[in-house]
């Protein structure tokens, strides 16, 4: 709690090789370069299931399609990113 976020996330992984950004801070970081640029959010299913493989593998039978898809887009921790012909 003495640390702010940044500083808890850079003490926690490598600085140099993990930037982290939000959607829109990524797709304004493109827009200087390409047009039509778009991302979305994906994640892993322990990105929306954050419990041990073996709960995990249990939870993802009863767990709706819906709602994994979902959680993923809000939690995941990938960047996908569509950009068209550079500016």
């Amino acid at each position: 709690m003495k640390r702010s976020f940044e500083e808890t996330l850079f003490k926690t992984t490598d600085g140099f090789s993990a930037r982290f950004y939000v959607r829109e801070q990524f797709e304004d970081l493109f827009r200087a370069f390409f047009d039509d640029v778009s991302a979305e959010i994906m994640g892993q299913d322990v990105d929306a299931i954050p419990l041990p493989r073996h709960l995990r593998k249990f939870a993802l039978r009863v767990v709706p399609e819906g709602y994994l898809a979902a959680a993923q887009a809000r939690r995941g921790g990938f960047i996908f990113l569509r950009a068209k012909r550079p500016v």
